[in-house]
């Protein structure tokens, strides 16, 4: 509880100066708070965990500008085991998407690469999937102000293609052919044909 209040504590008493007027002294030291912060997103607390990232987003509400290399360790975050933190990190995910929509992203293939945009969309989207509600929610909430997301991932999205992490979503009437077909119901069509194996190749 003590780091959680100290990492809120700075967000909220930092000072933060107008854009014109900071120095590079100035933006060193914002630079090394934001660092600061960042790495308690590594922290074995969960509360720390989720305090660090949500500390940046109240710095960032207070006007200072947060770096596109925050992303990859929010993306990271949304893994985690505690829903507290992936709430928060779905957040900060949100906010670099739509504020560096054209960075690229490079996918873990390590060739293919994406817009940030366009990722966080994609990581939204498989959000919407999550075991928490309150992650889903958000998820579903986050997705109707994201900007900027290339066509071809909105359509993806209405044909459900992304909602369901990338599998095509079948009917119950191709579910039940597909069962029909590897024998784990029996079609009605010929006698016996949901026999085990070695008693049909007998009657025969």
């Amino acid at each position: 509880r003590v780091k959680c209040r100290c990492l809120q504590l700075i967000s909220e008493l930092y000072p933060i100066y107008p854009e014109a007027d900071r120095t590079s002294d100035m933006v060193t030291d914002a630079e090394a708070i934001i660092k600061l912060l960042g790495d308690y997103s590594n922290s074995e607390d969960a509360r720390v965990r989720c305090e660090a990232f949500q500390s940046l987003l109240t710095l960032n509400e207070r006007g200072q500008t947060l770096g596109a290399a925050l992303y990859e360790p929010a993306c990271a975050a949304l893994a985690d085991d505690y829903e507290i933190v992936r709430e928060a990190a779905l957040k900060l995910v949100w906010l670099l998407g739509n504020k560096y929509p054209e960075n690229s992203v490079t996918l873990q293939d390590g060739e293919t690469t994406i817009r940030m945009v366009d990722d966080a969309f994609i990581r939204m989207c498989s959000a919407v999937n999550d075991l928490c509600m309150a992650v889903r929610a958000l998820a579903c909430t986050l997705l109707g102000t994201t900007r900027a997301v290339s066509d071809r991932f909105l359509l993806q999205t209405l044909d459900k293609q992304l909602m369901s992490n990338m599998k095509k979503k079948r009917t119950a009437h191709e579910r039940g052919a597909e069962l029909v077909r590897s024998g784990a119901w029996a079609s009605g069509r010929r006698w016996a044909d949901d026999a085990p194996g070695a008693l049909v190749e007998t009657s025969c």
